[in-house]
């Protein structure tokens, strides 16, 4: 049998004016995931510096929900003049994730590494 795959789901902690305590992550992202015959799990934001390889160890796949926006210049590129300004609680761990990926995906891309796909 094969192992179904852990899909992180990036979730959100409400404002400090919610006092319900709750963890927010939309049903019809995790829903998506199990029809797909993986295993959902909220990724919340996190602070530490070791967060993206801790998350990036514990599963197989992330679903970026989305919310607000990044920041690009953060990613080298120019901010929408409509972008909404508030940084969302979990943006340096996408932040990161992005770079992550980009990063990937630019080296995988390179003529001196097609040997490697």
């Amino acid at each position: 049998m094969t192992r179904r795959p852990i899909i992180g789901v990036t979730g959100d902690i409400p404002a400090a004016q919610d006092a319900s305590g709750d963890v927010l992550t939309r049903q019809n992202y995790a829903r998506a995931v199990l029809r797909a015959e993986g295993y959902p799990v909220t990724v919340l934001p996190a602070e530490e510096p070791n967060a993206l390889d801790a998350v990036r160890a514990a599963v197989d796949g992330l679903l970026f929900t989305g919310g607000r926006d990044l920041r690009a210049e953060l990613h080298g590129a120019q901010e929408h003049p409509e972008r909404i300004q508030d940084e969302p609680p979990h943006g340096r761990l996408l932040s990161a994730f992005v770079d992550a990926c980009r990063a990937f995906a630019e080296r995988r891309t390179r003529p001196d590494n097609l040997e490697e796909r």
